[in-house]
């Protein structure tokens, strides 16, 4: 399951090299950011999960939705697959709270 969360947000988090240093590599900073993460917010989402939709170590669910818009200027294909659209991506609790949103990813990309 790492490896998928490395794939899903490494293209996001990884920086370039400069002159002064190296940049630490997606799956190492994804692994320091989870290992700081707070324990017990951790567990008492996974609860929820556990306990209400009976879906043990879970700690969050995530869809996707293409948003419908208005052509942009000069855009090309960029927005465009099959009508055109901005990406909705979004990440709950398991009381259906927010925990994560992104929005405005191109609507030719890949299916969410």
């Amino acid at each position: 399951m790492f490896d998928e969360l490395v794939e899903i947000v490494g293209p996001r988090i990884q920086k370039q090299d400069t002159y002064m240093r190296k940049a630490l590599p997606p799956d190492l900073k994804l692994a320091i950011t989870l290992r700081f993460l707070d324990s017990e917010e951790w567990a008492s989402t996974e609860e929820v999960f556990r306990n209400r939709w009976n879906i043990p170590h879970a700690v969050g669910a995530l869809d996707g939705k293409r948003v419908a818009i208005n052509k942009p200027a000069k855009s090309g294909s960029l927005y465009h697959k099959g009508f055109f659209s901005v990406v909705l991506m979004a990440l709950v609790d398991g009381n259906y709270k927010f925990l994560w949103v992104d929005v405005g990813a191109y609507g030719s990309m890949s299916d969410p």
